[in-house]
């Protein structure tokens, strides 16, 4: 009997020893495990939507491709300032010689005697139909800021004209460092025509035969 009740009094004491070392072991796996940060960035609600690409706009144009060949056979000769608006004209529609020349808003044709111009490639001069005088550099004279008119047909270098048929500008032969201008770059019509020193950036030097 005595036996009975200490085998049972031990098995008690192992049953005891075996909960309390469970749950020892849970305990310790509890506290170890890693918590689940609350930290974490949240997703943006601002993320910038990409800005679209500017549509670009069109570049005026200012006036054809030059001439190439240049020809010029009893034709209006426009300038690309507010092209296909000017054209080179006699001033007061004269034919007298010594008279300038200017840029006038283009008449039609059958009124546009005075607008009228033919170029000779043999002897490069340009000889207005209305009144046969030549396109002249006055005097002579190089440099920028010489008035062009119109003069008595003579052949002289200051009469021979040499068109660039890249940047269509018209330069005398007796100075190639200038081309055929507009005065003080006036953007209206009625300036009148001078010497200036070539710049491919000035619309004002730019002539197109139409």
């Amino acid at each position: 009997m005595a036996n009975g009740l200490l085998i049972v009094g031990v098995v008690l004491i192992l049953v005891l020893l075996g909960g309390l070392i469970g749950l020892a072991v849970w305990n310790n796996t509890s506290s170890s495990a890693s918590p689940v940060s609350s930290s974490a960035s949240p997703v943006s609600s601002t993320s910038s939507t990409p800005s679209s690409t500017p549509t670009p706009t069109s570049t005026p144009t200012t006036g054809p491709k030059p001439a190439n060949p240049f020809t010029l056979t009893s034709q209006p000769l426009v300038n690309a300032l507010a092209y296909p608006t000017y054209c080179l004209d006699i001033t007061g529609g004269t034919k007298d010689s010594l008279y300038p020349l200017q840029v006038f808003t283009c008449k039609p044709s059958g009124s546009n005697g005075n607008e009228l111009w033919t170029y000779n490639p043999t002897d490069k001069s340009i000889k207005s139909d209305w009144s046969g005088l030549c396109l002249d550099v006055y005097g002579g004279s190089k440099g920028p800021g010489v008035n062009v008119g119109l003069y008595t047909c003579t052949g002289s270098p200051q009469q021979q004209w040499v068109y660039n048929t890249t940047t269509a500008q018209l330069s005398p032969q007796n100075d190639p460092t200038v081309c055929l201008d507009l005065q003080d770059g006036v953007s209206t019509s009625g300036p009148p025509t001078v010497t200036g020193t070539c710049d491919t950036s000035r619309v004002n030097q730019r002539w197109y035969p139409v």
